[in-house]
């Protein structure tokens, strides 16, 4: 039978203690590989605990950047968590319940969120989206220096960035074993089938703070974050793994339409415009270039999208 755990102080502490240490984790690898003769830390963390704020933000006080997240952001993840956890269709479908099927795995799942969060974040500094005039950069929040369609681009680079590092990282950990030891098996399409349905219900939830019709909205719609999330992650893992990610590209593309099937999400217009999201990309790509974004990069990674022939479909 499930067994819930309770939402004590504790609870909210140590995920707030883990976010903590993977910044740290983060700024000490970073310094050896720059060489970093700046302050140290070079990356800080900071945590709100005002339960009110959903929100993840990244400051610059001159080329220290701090990763600020909230304690409301953790009750809001940890709330989608906790409705997988207790919905039967879910712990049905996600593979990692066959290893685990009386565990309450909310905080694993929030930290796998968190690992993609804070790496969109680390891609608004790296990226070079934080300028002189702000800043500071809080998600869900339009730059008031900047126009709302550059805006929206500096989102769809920072998702970029993240997925290149996400999907970097997940080859590392499958390399280690990490993920066959927790799934408790070899098969590694369970879990980008697992990865499907969990950042299909992530990126689906997004719209619950900042709706895909609201006029002001900066962050991308489900289906283009998709893109970001599968179509670069997919080609850094080929890249990195050097052989085909076809049965990994189809896991993770079936555990996304299982997600979206059980939010009633599937007759919403998503597969047009997941079909159509090369227009978006290459005009995301010509407004940055124009912005002058990527003579900002302050690290530009071994396989830049924004340097690269356009994607493939």
């Amino acid at each position: 039978m499930f067994q819930e755990k309770p939402r004590t102080p504790e609870y909210w502490h140590g995920l707030r203690d883990h976010l903590e240490q993977k910044v740290a984790k983060f700024s000490k690898e970073m310094e050896e590989r720059f060489n970093w003769a700046g302050p140290f830390p070079w990356f800080t963390f900071a945590f709100d605990w005002d339960e009110s704020k959903i929100q993840a933000r990244i400051r610059r006080i001159g080329l220290q950047p701090e990763i600020r997240f909230s304690l409301g952001l953790l009750i809001w993840l940890d709330s989608i968590a906790l409705w997988i956890n207790r919905d039967g269709t879910f712990r049905q479908k996600l593979q990692v319940f066959e290893a685990h099927p009386d565990d309450d795995l909310s905080q694993w799942m929030i930290h796998l969120w968190c690992d993609w969060i804070f790496r969109h974040e680390i891609g608004h500094f790296f990226c070079g989206h934080i300028s002189r005039i702000a800043d500071t950069l809080v998600e869900g929040e339009p730059r008031v220096s900047e126009s709302i369609d550059l805006t929206r681009a500096m989102e769809f680079d920072a998702d970029m960035f993240a997925a290149l590092f996400f999907f970097g990282f997940l080859s590392q950990c499958l390399e280690k074993r990490i993920y066959q030891d927790f799934y408790g098996t070899d098969d590694v399409r369970a879990v980008f089938w697992d990865l499907g349905m969990l950042f299909g219900a992530l990126f689906t939830a997004f719209e619950e703070i900042q709706p895909v019709d609201t006029a002001e909205k900066t962050h991308p719609p489900v289906a283009v974050r998709w893109y970001c999330f599968s179509i670069e992650g997919l080609h850094t893992f080929h890249r990195l793994r050097g052989s085909s990610v076809a049965a990994e590209g189809n896991c993770l593309l079936n555990g996304l339409v299982n997600t979206l099937m059980r939010l009633e999400q599937i007759g919403k217009g998503f597969g047009p415009t997941l079909l159509n999201t090369s227009i978006d990309v290459e005009e995301t790509r010509k407004t940055l270039l124009a912005a002058g974004i990527d003579k900002s990069r302050l690290f530009r990674s071994w396989d830049d999208w924004l340097f690269r022939a356009p994607l493939p479909n």
